[in-house]
């Protein structure tokens, strides 16, 4: 079992923010008591700030940016923004304050710019994915693997636009 450490009310009971009583007559726990006004006050003060969630307004994680473009295995769009292939930007989560990588309209613009995932294709010309794998599989067609670096089905778009032109038409 892991002890989660608690930072609350009971601080500022210690710190004297907040005042402590007793109900006569009530054993253990049960009868510790504060006010209510006391206790909301502390609420007021330890309220998460809406400022930042305002802030990331025409943004998205990186994570959820790579699952609409398909790629959804195990943190390789996460992966490939981290290694600076295409721009994000490091910020808090507006709820749970955890650092995560963000992409705002300009950087899914340049990511789309440069490349390009079968999902995507399948979205601007209408194919099956699978006739879409075919055919890159068929000309031979490599995925952006830097280095060796395989991110999952990325590619770049110089390379595959051509070769979208040669997809047969969807009617």
């Amino acid at each position: 079992m892991r002890l989660v450490k608690y930072i609350g009310p009971i601080q500022y009971v210690r710190a004297h923010d907040i005042s402590l009583g007793k109900c006569e007559g009530v054993f253990g726990y049960h009868g510790f008591v504060v006010k209510r006004s006391e206790i909301n006050l502390f609420n007021v003060r330890n309220a998460k700030s809406t400022t930042t969630a305002t802030n990331l307004i025409g943004q998205m994680s990186a994570a959820e940016f790579g699952r609409s473009v398909g790629l959804r295995g195990k943190g390789g769009f996460l992966a490939f923004v981290a290694a600076g292939h295409t721009p994000a930007t490091e910020s808090p989560h507006p709820k749970t304050r955890r650092l995560q990588m963000r992409m705002t309209e300009q950087d899914i613009e340049a990511f789309h710019k440069r490349f390009i995932t079968p999902t995507v294709i399948e979205a601007e010309t209408g194919l099956h994915r699978h006739t879409i794998l075919a055919h890159l599989r068929a000309k031979q067609i490599e995925r952006f693997a830097p280095d060796g670096q395989d991110y999952g089905p990325i590619y770049l778009r110089e390379a595959i636009e051509r070769q979208i032109r040669d997809l047969p038409a969807c009617d």
